[in-house]
């Protein structure tokens, strides 16, 4: 996997540590392990599809939120779908 999808997966996995801490450590033994799981799950297009659908989820659930880490980590939430939607489009493009 190139250098730009790993990026894209340490920002994911980091997203979804900085959402629940408690339910990451609860899922994954590290980071480490989280960040190979979430590599794994960018070689998929339906897994990238299922990453987007959780994490707009999560945008969600933070958008009305007035306090400046939860809007930061909206808007981190945002950027991240903004990058994976590239990527099925360019998969779907290669089809």
């Amino acid at each position: 996997m190139d250098t730009k999808y790993n990026i894209l997966a340490d920002n994911i996995t980091s997203f979804f540590y900085d959402y629940d801490t408690y339910e990451f450590k609860d899922n994954y033994s590290d980071y480490e392990e989280g960040l190979n799981e979430t590599i794994d799950l960018l070689s998929n297009s339906s897994n990238i599809k299922e990453l987007i659908y959780n994490i707009d989820n999560i945008c969600e659930d933070l958008k009305d939120d007035d306090d400046s880490q939860i809007i930061d980590l909206y808007n981190r939430g945002k950027d991240i779908i903004n990058e994976l939607n590239k990527i099925v489009n360019e998969n779907e493009m290669e089809v």
